[in-house]
């Protein structure tokens, strides 16, 4: 009867003992997991600003796109649409006026 009872004295010491180590894996893991979530903030933080440039690159690409695009036209013989336009007055078959 006494051994019994020390088997279940020991077997309640060593339930306990397991218990504390649990509940110190336990909030390792809630420490590791905190440290994950913040870690993951900032990961989210940097590619949104990855994001934004780009975003600002394709937009200086676009604008220098147009830009070249301009300087092209000017380059261009003007058509007869465009003479008319920076004369002001039609050219006629009878003569100028």
């Amino acid at each position: 009867m006494v051994s019994e009872i020390l088997k279940v004295l020991k077997t309640i010491f060593t339930l306990a003992d397991d218990l504390q180590k649990y509940h110190a894996e336990i909030k390792e893991i809630r420490r590791q997991l905190y440290e994950f979530g913040v870690t993951l903030e900032g990961l989210k933080g940097r590619i949104d600003r990855i994001d934004e440039r780009e975003i600002t690159e394709r937009e200086k690409l676009i604008l220098q796109l147009q830009l070249e695009a301009a300087k092209l036209e000017r380059l261009l013989p003007p058509t007869k649409k465009s003479r008319k336009k920076q004369t002001g007055r039609k050219v006629g078959k009878r003569g100028r006026t």
